[in-house]
């Protein structure tokens, strides 16, 4: 629980409103320690981070400059994240969005870094975990290429 709590305040620190609000709880599951999280709801509309909706991404992220600045605030968090050697997780669908409300929001953010000390624990060369880390890296290029190109 506390690596996940340690996790979602680095985000919240950083991203501020793009992380939604949460609430960790301990508690046993089936006689195990477990964690609930309870989040904000966050009513995803459009997805960013997903290459094949560049253009209609870029404009709605110029439609809405609040919207922009939010994007491009993300994209140079996660930026000094990589350079950290912590890539974000971008893999998932709808995790980096607009919401209903014109906003960008972050909704995927419970153990959301992968740091590249994780590929050197790993034995097979082609793991799954080498693949996601390789899928953020060219996904967190096409956000910085989309980043420019709102400005």
């Amino acid at each position: 629980m506390k690596a996940l709590q340690r996790e979602y305040r680095r985000l919240k620190r950083a991203l501020g409103d793009i992380v939604p609000r949460t609430l960790f709880v301990h508690t046993d599951v089936d006689g195990r320690p477990g964690v609930i999280a309870l989040a904000e709801v966050a009513q995803p509309w459009f997805d960013l981070a997903n290459p094949g909706n560049e253009e209609e991404s870029l404009h709605l992220l110029q439609l809405w400059p609040d919207a922009g600045h939010q994007f491009t605030f993300f994209v140079r968090a996660a930026t000094a994240w990589a350079a950290q050697d912590m890539m974000i997780d971008l893999t998932g669908d709808s995790n980096l969005v607009l919401d209903r409300s014109r906003a960008v929001r972050f909704i995927d953010s419970f153990r959301v870094f992968f740091y590249a000390d994780m590929l050197y624990s790993t034995d097979a060369a082609d793991s799954a975990l080498e693949q996601r880390i390789d899928i953020c890296r060219r996904r967190l290029a096409y956000l910085q290429r989309l980043a420019k190109r709102i400005r």
